[in-house]
């Protein structure tokens, strides 16, 4: 008895191992799980329940990799953006504002990942009539994207592009025109002058030539 107790015992590690393993595999299966559910949501503009499905992501990310792993902080950026497409400005800046200072320290200031939290907060800041604060929170965040990336690169021109569309939203229309002309000229260089993008900011050129009275 005494050493079948002990065969037992000798075993049970590797019992255990195995089915910590078989756990772990089961966890990150149902990260990606809700990760593609939360998308799927998303795309079907089912935004409070990706909302509910990203917190749920998060809290799983925060236990199994960490609270300041950058999986979790894409899911808790992910919990902001639905809280903004739900038209909850206040409530969508409040999370933007509490992720970026950790993406600040965990991917520094110049990341793309911290870059687009701040874009949030302005556009947070737009979403509830705080123009002149999310003006400066765009043209802070084109600042560094083009000292890193490059005048031409496309990061800064959905930037500069949110710029516009905020100054056409304050009734200043020749400041967006000068900021379209900027957009459609470096498409027009890099894309083509037929290419998708740059026929759109075409009409956002257009749009502004409008408001401004002329033809």
């Amino acid at each position: 008895y005494i050493s079948l107790f002990f065969i037992v015992l000798l075993a049970q590690p590797g019992v255990n191992a195995q089915t910590t393993a078989q756990k772990t595999q089961e966890e990150k299966a149902e990260m990606v799980r809700l990760k593609q559910g939360a998308k799927t949501l998303d795309d079907q503009g089912k935004y409070a329940e990706a909302e509910k499905q990203y917190r749920i992501l998060q809290t799983l990310q925060e236990r199994l990799l960490g609270k300041e792993d950058p999986e979790t902080l894409k899911s808790q950026h992910s919990v902001a953006r639905m809280l903004f497409k739900q038209e909850r400005g206040v409530d969508a800046e409040q999370a933007f504002r509490l992720l970026l200072p950790i993406r600040e320290r965990v991917l520094g200031v110049e990341h793309e990942g911290t870059l687009a939290t701040r874009l949030g907060i302005g556009a947070a800041l737009q979403r509830q009539g705080e123009y002149a604060k999310a003006e400066k929170e765009y043209r802070d965040v084109l600042a560094i994207q083009e000292r890193v990336l490059g005048l031409d690169h496309s990061d800064c021109l959905f930037t500069r592009n949110n710029i516009a569309t905020l100054l056409i939203e304050r009734g200043k229309y020749a400041e967006a025109l000068d900021e379209y002309r900027i957009v459609v000229a470096i498409q027009r260089r890099v894309r083509g002058a037929e290419h998708p993008d740059t026929l759109m900011s075409r009409d956002n050129l257009g749009m502004a030539l409008y408001y401004l009275g002329r033809k």
